[in-house]
């Protein structure tokens, strides 16, 4: 059984916004790609962005988010989602004072934070 399977879409983000086992490619802007120690993969400057197609996993379903984040930064903004009606539904996860957070929020602007670290 293959581990992607069940995936609705994986970006490797080695050198293109592509996905890798679909047809649902990212819009890439500001995003360069560099090579570390034999490996390829996206730099975000902090002005970088990726739009990803079509309605979110997390717009009403189940999803999961998986990231490697190396930042000496005490405040950035690393993955921002909100539904596609530019309501107030959506995630964020971010750091804060050197603290990483993770927050929700439905349509009626409802939050709920957790701080990761």
């Amino acid at each position: 059984m293959s581990l992607f399977k069940s995936f609705v879409s994986k970006y490797d983000l080695d050198s293109d916004g592509n996905d890798s086992i679909g047809s649902a490619n990212a819009t890439l802007t500001n995003v360069a790609f560099t090579t570390v120690d034999g490996r390829d993969s996206a730099y975000f400057n902090g002005a970088a962005e990726i739009v990803f197609p079509g309605t979110s996993v997390f717009e009403g379903g189940n999803g999961t988010l998986s990231l490697w984040i190396r930042t000496s930064d005490q405040n950035a903004m690393i993955y921002h989602a909100r539904d596609s009606n530019g309501g107030l539904s959506g995630m964020f996860l971010r750091i804060e004072n050197g603290k990483l957070k993770f927050q929700l929020s439905n349509s009626n602007g409802d939050r709920k934070s957790t701080r990761l670290n």
